[in-house]
């Protein structure tokens, strides 16, 4: 139904963002 979509949706774009946070940390933070 809609509501499974939306979760599927809503997981998908959350493994998006934990990817693009580790990309901004990872270049905020300089390796040391």
């Amino acid at each position: 139904g809609f509501l499974v979509h939306a979760f599927s949706h809503l997981g998908f774009h959350e493994r998006w963002i934990s990817r693009i946070r580790l990309c901004i940390t990872s270049v905020e933070i300089p390796s040391p």
